[in-house]
Order: C-alpha cells, then sequence, then structure tokens
C-alpha cells in the first residue's frame, strides 16, 4: 500500500543488507499489505522470496506451519523424522527469504523447528520477515536474531487516510468526511475502508459537487459487524473479556479495571491499540477505542433497561479525557471533539425543540452550522420562525448565524447580503454591528478590503466594528492597532474578540522577530483551547504555529500542526476561508511530493470553501493552480506568481501578499515574483520579515559576495532559515540557467546561514549522482518534466499509482523539490550513469 511506502522500503533495505524483519501492528492495520510490497518488491530486484500465511486455526495444530511451509518449497510435509524435515527445510530456504505472515497465529512446534531451520542456513543469507499482532510476539518458541529490525506499522494520518479513502471510493472526498471516517476508524486501515465503502453502498455517502459527502448524521450500518467481529476473533479470550467489560460503562477508572483482570491483560489490550490509557484530574482511566469497536459490542450490551437504570440512579455519562491529545494523537483528537460536538449539538436542539426561542436557536446553531451531520437540523431551524425580539442581540446573532450559513454552507453570498441589508432596515440601531459583520465576510472571503468595505468605520460605534477596525489594519501590514487591542482586551466581552486576542498574541510575538516566544504562546494557549473543548481558537493557533513552523523550517512539526488542525473539525463558517487556506498547505506540499489525488482532492475542498485569493497564507486554489500547470516552465511561473501577489496587494491584503511572496520565492526563485514582492511590502515594518524582503529584491541585482557583506551588515536571527532557502532557491535558478558558478557561490552562502543545517542541503542543488534510483525511477523522473502522471503510465504500459510512487521515491532520493527540478536534476547526471 502506498500510505506505508516509507515502511516497505525500510524493509527491503534491511532484509537485502541481511537483516531478519518484523513488522508489528494493531489488528487491520495493513500488516500484510506491507509483507505483500515488501515480497513484490524483492522479487522484482531477483530476489526469491516463499509466503506462508497463518490462519487462526494453526495455533491449535502442532507442526501446521511447518507443513505448509514444506508445500512452499516443494517438499513432501510430514515425511521423515522431524529433524528430518527441519534439515531438509534448512537446505531448501538457503538464499531465499521466509515471509512469515501473522505469526502470532503459528503452533509452538513449527515456530521452534523454523528457529533450528533458520539457524542452520544463516550462512547462505536466508533471513525472515514475518508480521505480528501488537502485543502477541512468540519470542519464547522463535527468538530474535541478530542483527534483526523490528518495524512498527505507522498510524494513518489525514493525508493517508485520504488517499485510501478517495482511491476506495473512486473519487475525491470532503475531508470533514475523511477525519470523521478517521476517528470512527480509529485509524485503523481495515476498518477505514470498509466504513467508507459500507457508506457508499447504502447511501451513507453521495457524490455531489464532484466530492463524496456525508448523508445524514451516520456512517454506519449493520453490515460492519462481520467486520469488527472478524477483528475481535483475533484477540485472545482474556483480552476479549476485558473489552466486553470495559464496553459496558464506556470507560472506567484503572483502579476499578485491575480490580475485574490482571495488569498483564490490560497491558496486552493496550499494545494491540483497542485499549488507551489517559490521565484526568489525577485520576488514570482506560478508554476503549476505535469508536467502531464500541459501537459494535454496545449494540450487543447495553439495553433499555440498563440505560434506564443508570438514569435513575444518577450516573452521568462519562465525559472524554484530554491526556491523549498532549501526545498530539490526531485521531484520538478528531473523536474527542466530534463526541463532544455531537452531545452539545443534540442537547441544544432538543432545547430547541422544547421552546423554539432565538435565544436557544443561536445556542444550537453556534456548534451545528457546518457539520455534515447536522445539516438537515440546521435547514430546519433557519426555516422555522422563533420567538423573541428580531432586532435583540438575539435577534442580531441569528441573523448573522443565517448569513454566514448562505455563504459559506450554501455558497450565495449574494442571499447573505441581502438578508443583512433587510435586518439593518428593520434595525437601524444595529447598522454599524450589521454593516461590520458584512465585511468580515467579505474580507475573509476573498472580496478584499477595498471597495464597499468600511474601512474608516468608527470602531467606536460598536465591538465588531472595533474588532474589523483591528483586522483591517493587519492585513494591511499596520501593527499599531492590533498592539492597542490587546493592551486593552479586557474590556471586550464577545467571543469573537475572544478568538481574535489568542490568536493576535502569538501573531506579534512572530511579527516581531521571536518565533519562538510566539510557539510558546501558541503551547500555552492550545492546551487551555484543548480543556475547553474550543475547536475554533485551538484550530486558529495550530495553523498559526504551522506557519511559524514553515518559517523555521521545521517540517515535521508544521505538518504536526496541520494535521491537528484539520483533526478537530471544520471551525465556525466565518472560518471557512482559513479552513480551506489549511487545505491549501497539505494540497501543496502533496504536491512537491508528487501525492497528486492527495492533492487535487485537497484542492476540490478548498476550492468551495475559499476558491478567491484571500486575507490567510495559503488563501486561494491560484497558487497550487500555478504550480501544477507550470511546473516545468520556471519563467510562466514566475509570472503566475507576480499575478497572485498582485491580486492580493491590490485586495488590500498587503502582508499576506508579502508572508506569500516570501514563501513562494523560497520554493521556486523569480525576478518577477521578487519585484511584485517589493511592490506589496513598501512602507511596511515587520521585524520578521524585513530582512528576507530586502534579499528578496538584492538576490536578482547584486553579487554572491556583496548580498554576503549585506547580510552580514543586517545580521540574521530566527529568520535564518527563511534567508537560506530564498538564497537555495536562486542557486536552483542559477543552476537552471547554465552558470553552474553562480550556483555553487549562492549555494555556499545558503549553508553558511544555517550553519549547514535546517534542511539547506535538501533546497540546494545536487551535484553529485544518485547512484540510489533504479532504473525505472530514471526513465519515469526523465519523462516527468514534459508529461503528466497518466501519460507516462500510458507510454510504459504502468498505473498512474505506480508512476506516482516513482517519483515520489526519486523526490525523496535526490532531495528536489518538485518533479520539474527532478527531471532537471535526472537528465544531468543520466550521461555519469546514474
Amino acid at each position: 500500500m502506498f500510505v506505508y511506502q516509507e515502511t516497505v522500503v525500510e524493509a527491503v533495505r534491511c532484509l537485502l543488507t541481511g537483516k531478519d524483519v518484523r513488522v508489528v501492528g494493531p489488528g487491520g492495520s495493513g500488516r500484510s499489505s506491507i509483507l505483500d510490497a515488501v515480497v513484490s518488491g524483492l522479487e522484482q530486484l531477483g530476489n526469491e522470496a516463499v509466503v506462508v500465511r497463518v490462519p487462526p486455526v494453526a495455533v491449535e495444530q502442532p507442526g501446521y506451519v511447518l507443513s505448509q511451509l514444506q508445500l512452499e518449497l516443494g517438499l513432501a510435509p510430514g515425511r521423515g523424522t522431524l529433524q528430518e524435515r527441519v534439515d531438509a527445510v534448512a537446505a531448501a530456504l538457503r538464499g531465499k527469504i521466509l515471509a512469515l505472515d501473522d505469526m502470532h497465529h503459528a503452533d509452538a512446534l513449527s515456530l521452534r523447528a523454523l528457529g533450528t531451520a533458520l539457524g542452520a542456513s544463516a550462512g547462505a543469507g536466508a533471513t525472515l520477515l514475518c508480521t505480528e499482532l501488537m502485543g502477541r510476539h512468540r519470542d519464547e518458541e522463535l527468538p530474535p536474531r541478530w542483527p534483526e529490525a523490528l518495524l512498527d506499522v505507522p498510524p494513518l494520518g489525514v493525508g493517508q487516510a485520504t488517499r485510501l479513502v478517495s482511491e476506495s471510493l473512486g473519487g475525491p472526498v470532503d475531508p470533514a468526511v475523511v477525519v470523521r471516517i478517521l476517528s470512527e476508524s480509529g485509524g485503523i486501515a481495515r476498518f477505514l475502508l470498509a466504513i467508507a465503502q459500507s457508506a457508499r453502498e447504502h447511501g451513507r455517502l453521495t457524490l455531489q459537487d464532484g466530492a463524496w459527502r456525508m448523508v445524514g448524521p451516520t456512517l454506519w450500518h449493520s453490515d460492519l459487524v462481520s467486520v469488527v467481529d472478524g477483528y475481535l476473533a483475533g484477540l485472545d479470550g482474556e483480552v476479549r473479556a476485558a473489552v466486553d467489560f470495559l464496553a459496558r460503562p464506556g470507560g472506567c477508572s484503572l483502579a476499578e479495571a485491575l480490580e475485574h483482570f490482571p495488569e498483564g491483560v490490560w497491558e496486552r489490550a493496550r499494545q494491540a491499540g483497542i485499549v488507551s490509557l489517559s490521565e484526568l484530574g489525577g485520576r488514570y482511566e482506560l478508554q476503549l477505542r476505535p469508536p467502531l469497536l464500541v459501537k459494535r459490542i454496545a449494540r450487543d450490551q447495553l439495553t433499555v433497561a440498563e440505560a434506564a437504570r443508570r438514569i435513575a440512579s444518577g450516573t452521568p455519562a462519562r465525559a472524554g479525557a484530554f491526556s491523549a491529545f498532549r501526545k498530539r494523537d490526531a485521531k484520538v483528537m478528531a473523536q474527542q471533539f466530534m463526541e463532544h460536538r455531537r452531545r452539545a449539538a443534540e442537547a441544544a436542539f432538543a432545547a430547541w425543540q422544547r421552546e423554539k426561542t432565538l435565544q436557544n436557536a443561536c445556542r444550537y446553531l453556534k456548534g451545528a452550522i457546518g457539520e455534515p451531520s447536522e445539516a438537515a437540523r440546521v435547514q430546519e431551524v433557519f426555516g422555522t420562525p422563533q420567538s423573541g425580539e428580531a432586532d435583540s442581540p438575539e435577534g442580531f446573532e441569528f441573523t448573522v448565524r443565517h448569513a454566514q450559513w448562505l455563504r459559506y454552507v450554501k455558497h450565495d453570498a449574494g442571499a447573505a447580503e441581502e438578508l443583512l441589508r433587510r435586518f439593518a432596515g428593520k434595525a437601524p440601531h444595529r447598522a454599524a454591528s450589521i454593516a461590520a459583520a458584512g465585511a468580515f465576510m467579505a474580507v475573509l472571503g476573498g472580496d478584499g478590503i477595498n471597495g464597499s468595505v468600511p474601512v474608516d468605520a468608527d470602531p467606536a460605534s460598536s465591538e465588531l466594528a472595533g474588532l474589523l477596525h483591528v483586522v483591517l489594519s493587519l492585513l494591511r501590514g499596520e501593527l499599531g492597532p492590533a498592539r492597542e487591542f490587546m493592551a486593552n482586551s479586557g474590556r471586550y466581552r464577545g467571543e469573537s474578540a475572544f478568538l481574535l486576542a489568542a490568536a493576535l498574541e502569538p501573531l506579534l510575538l512572530f511579527f516581531d522577530g521571536d518565533a519562538t516566544a510566539a510557539l510558546d504562546a501558541c503551547r500555552e494557549a492550545r492546551e487551555a483551547a484543548l480543556e475547553r473543548y474550543d475547536g475554533d481558537t485551538f484550530f486558529v493557533l495550530s495553523f498559526i504555529a504551522a506557519v511559524i513552523f514553515h518559517y523555521l523550517d521545521n517540517s515535521p512539526s508544521r505538518r504536526q500542526m496541520l494535521e491537528e488542525a484539520l483533526a478537530v473539525g471544520r471551525p465556525r463558517p466565518l472560518l471557512a476561508p482559513l479552513y480551506g487556506a489549511a487545505l491549501n498547505h497539505v494540497a501543496i506540499s502533496a504536491h512537491y511530493h508528487a501525492r497528486l489525488s492527495i492533492r487535487d482532492s485537497l484542492l476540490l475542498e478548498s476550492g468551495q470553501l475559499a476558491a478567491e485569493p484571500g486575507p490567510f497564507l495559503g488563501s486561494g486554489t491560484d497558487i497550487l493552480a500555478a504550480l501544477s500547470k507550470h511546473h516545468d516552465d520556471p519563467a510562466a511561473l514566475d509570472a503566475a506568481i507576480a499575478r497572485s501577489l498582485r491580486a492580493r496587494r491590490r485586495k488590500g491584503y498587503t502582508l499576506t501578499a508579502v508572508h506569500t511572496g516570501l514563501v513562494m520565492l523560497s520554493l521556486s526563485a523569480g525576478p518577477l515574483a521578487a519585484e511584485e514582492l517589493g511592490r506589496a511590502a513598501e512602507g511596511m515594518d515587520i521585524p520578521a520579515f524585513n530582512t528576507a524582503i530586502g534579499l528578496a529584491g538584492r538576490l536578482w541585482n547584486s553579487t554572491p559576495s556583496e548580498i554576503r557583506i549585506w547580510l552580514e551588515h543586517r545580521g540574521t536571527g530566527q529568520d535564518a532559515a527563511l534567508l537560506a532557502a530564498l538564497v537555495a532557491a536562486k542557486s536552483r535558478a542559477a543552476l537552471r540557467d547554465g552558470d553552474p558558478e553562480l550556483s555553487r557561490e549562492l549555494g555556499e552562502l545558503a549553508a553558511g546561514l544555517v550553519g549547514g543545517g535546517s534542511g539547506v542541503a535538501r533546497l540546494l542543488p545536487v551535484s553529485n549522482p544518485v547512484p540510489s534510483l533504479t532504473p525505472r525511477e530514471v526513465e519515469i523522473s526523465l519523462l516527468a518534466g514534459s508529461l503528466s502522471n497518466p501519460d507516462i503510465a500510458e507510454r510504459l504500459r504502468l498505473s498512474p499509482r505506480t508512476v506516482e510512487n516513482h517519483i515520489a521515491n526519486a523526490l525523496r532520493k535526490t532531495g528536489a523539490s518538485d518533479r520539474s527540478e527532478l527531471n532537471e536534476l535526472v537528465r544531468r547526471l543520466a550521461p555519469l550513469g546514474i
């Protein structure tokens, strides 16, 4: 499976160097698929592998696995004494690789025999590849041999889950659906695919606007019972009994659990990935996971009578524990937030049904708008007359939420504007707040600051107008109003003011050049947001942290922040464009790693949320469209990036134009984009960006020695990684333009800025052959400069997925930033015998 490609590559590498390999993971995690991919890779390289699948019944049949291995080796099973059979297997295994799938099911006699056979054939290069269920190792029967590599099946993230679900359904998938399936499945590949396929077959998912989206509140269908039961059948008896016990209360304290089952049973359940241990308020709790497993067991065990008894006794429903968040488990996080939103929506909707007031409607709509499972109820609430004064604060809030729903969920900006216009006519005393609410939607939605937005509205006319003034000033690159707001934020009371203050604290630290302090502020505020289930604040702070980590060239942390941001689900409708920007960040990363199906799926969804260039880094689909269309034409790409920056500058998104320009110039240097960046930055004073802005212009009209002197005079700080990336991009451009000497000098300058670290090596042109590329990777890389993946696949009679895999491997091995650079590199090195 492509999502486990790194594990497959590492396993093949270890086996080729004589190491045994054990692949360990929870049930349904894809261990067998990894084994098949490893065997296929070995055979393509001319190595012979013998595969034995071990069924669960084997453990009760002594000698079963040994007999199956004899059959696979062409030997007569059962003939001769045990020692003679072992000797024959040892001789037949010499020079081969034994692939043993689900070794935890094997009988003890066979494992001891295999240990002897492998030991006898080790000198001739016989190696073992096996898969094991987490927590079910068989080291006593088949002791590990040195050297051995133990590879854990990596958990599925949002990107991998998107690819698997998209391929399973045969088309792009709404990211909200992916997150829902990921949380329900606990990241277990078998469950993830089963949920997706079952939901499609039974109408829980429908193809709408080019993507698969949820229909109704649940993805569960009874045909998933057999899938879960098959999974449970693989557990040993004690663990299954413990799981049944834990499913009844939905979780219990560790002390209570230990009264019923010993510590070793719970530890085996935890290692198997079906029980999690968390800490809350000094108390340790055990929780059953994933949700799909809980649903299956609960269907058999929790009766109406039992539920009624609990209600009568006053036993409260257990709240989810947040300690798992501290490990940043995106699947657990998604599950916790989804469950909290579900409970809150159920309670709020029930209150509205009892009393259909504007206040109750607003309480429900606050957390329900944008939730796929609440779509029908939201429509019902907006279509029902509410009791209360229309021009009251509740009436204003209801109208604003209705307008946001029309614009960001129904994608009808005209209807949203008309609704606000009508309300302003009925409540003229709220005209300033209505104007500010409309302006917020227009600005965040990509309409721009210039034009109808009241940029000079009196900040004192309403709290919302005051917040608008701060946001607009910040987008123009003016930090003064933001600093003033933070100094007086205590006088504001609304949730929007609270969210703005939480975002501005790290942003101002970052813009002042102290990225480390900004990350500390993000970290503390994120923890607080998790404790109160504040998904909006957590999402915004995660996005800000991702931007800062990008500035510091910390790619793993950036990816983690984006994954956590997307895991909590969509924020309120007003922040939908920011959600689209986060999707674009992930899509751009997928583009540069040649994961085109993930890129296109995310691009489709972000295009619906915020297609136009907007106020956030990553807003708008134009940047990714330019990268996709002009990946092999640097001049055209430079012109396209310049147009994108100009569009943001003309809309008044000055700060975003500058930040976007710096990011794009660090990926692909170009004089037109550098010139447009200079126009956007005129008069701006943002300490974090000032040196980088000056450097971007000088790279096109100064020598490396002049640039070096200028940088020494200016000094570098936490912006060193960004400066190095800008210089490295110009170094690559110089090599592409036929000036290797200039490229070399700039490369040395870039390496010197960060002491050769911070990942700068992967940004610089490669000057030596890369013998690790396979002939097929070379062949595909040479075609990648002029042909698309489908075209290459058709020419070479391969599948598009195989082409995509080869390009991704070649990018990883060479360190090239995109397929165009990969093509240039391979063309240059091919004559050298790459």
